[in-house]
């Protein structure tokens, strides 16, 4: 007769260390690239803006997109490092990051779109 609350009581602790065993809630299996490679490069500049590059002589080799759901607040930090470590491996001097929202019913996912950049000397 009391077995049943005791069964929801562990079902819901079983949930929450679930939860905190994958805290991150972003894939990296959803980011793909379509582009040219490079040798890779040692520092990436990550800016939002086209006019916030080091320079104005640049060639965009790429682009990586990211669509998912964000939910912590270091989700995005995350998922940027993995952004520039994925830009630096590809051979980037910089990546312009795009954020779009997408609202799908009561959750909001986002898509990233960014372009890498290599610098012209």
């Amino acid at each position: 007769m009391h077995t049943f609350p005791k069964f929801f009581a562990a079902a819901a602790l079983l949930l929450v260390l679930v939860s905190c065993a994958f805290p991150s809630t972003y894939n990296r299996s959803r980011m793909f690239y379509v582009g040219k490679f490079f040798p890779p490069s040692t520092r990436v500049d990550v800016v939002y803006d086209e006019r916030d590059l080091r320079t104005n002589r640049f060639e965009y080799i790429g682009e990586l997109a990211w669509t998912g759901v964000l939910v912590q607040r270091d989700d995005y930090a995350l998922l940027e490092k993995e952004l520039a470590d994925e830009a630096r491996f590809r051979g980037a001097d910089a990546l312009i990051v795009s954020v779009v929202p997408l609202y799908d019913s009561s959750v909001v996912r986002h898509s990233l779109r960014v372009r890498l950049v290599k610098y012209v000397v």
